[in-house]
């Protein structure tokens, strides 16, 4: 497949800057886990009711949730708050580095014990947000892309072979799917 010069760029930067990061390999338990940092894409119309109904979830585990949300599109009419940053393309630089003061702010002022990365792909913006952002665990899909890993812990998962089922292909969450997935190994973890 051929890349364009921007992406073999943003590739290239990419690359270098995972390699330069060194990841902190301090496993915490579910327990452990006092503050969460979830890493998604939203798509355009910005309906993402399965990451908010995650994020109700984990609260009521007694969890602190922040969010960090791109949307790939000028301005998004979604507003950052304290706890949840959006990026979009007017809060990016031209090989995906994030410049808005909201999430300058968080990197800055803010310490996570675990950063899920719901994506199932690499998503620049966002992949740069989690290298900056102060985390003792950072998890998600293996991203092909990428020749060095990120994260402390990583999934590598397919799609479930559904047949014909239509309706079971319909009711599959991939990024929910991650986050159960990376949950369920850290409630498997003992000390």
């Amino acid at each position: 497949m051929k890349m364009s010069l921007l992406s073999y760029l943003r590739k290239r930067k990419i690359d270098k800057r995972v390699k330069k990061f060194s990841t902190t390999s301090e496993y915490k338990t579910w327990n452990e886990v006092k503050s969460v940092l979830l890493l998604f894409e939203s798509n355009f119309k910005e309906q993402n009711d399965d990451v908010r109904q995650l994020m109700w979830r984990l609260q009521d585990e007694g969890k602190k949730v922040s969010a960090c949300m791109f949307v790939d599109v000028k301005v998004s009419p979604t507003m950052s708050r304290d706890n949840f940053v959006v990026l979009d393309r007017k809060s990016i630089g031209l090989f995906g580095i994030y410049k808005s003061d909201t999430a300058v702010n968080v990197v800055e002022n803010e310490q996570f014990d675990l950063v899920l990365d719901l994506t199932t792909h690499l998503v620049y913006p966002l992949m740069y947000f989690m290298l900056d952002v102060h985390a003792t665990m950072r998890c998600g899909k293996v991203k092909e892309e990428l020749e060095v890993s990120p994260y402390d812990m990583q999934m590598e998962m397919q799609m479930p072979d559904f047949g014909d089922d239509e309706e079971a292909k319909e009711k599959y969450n991939e990024r929910i799917e991650i986050a159960e997935q990376i949950i369920k190994y850290l409630k498997m973890i003992k000390k």
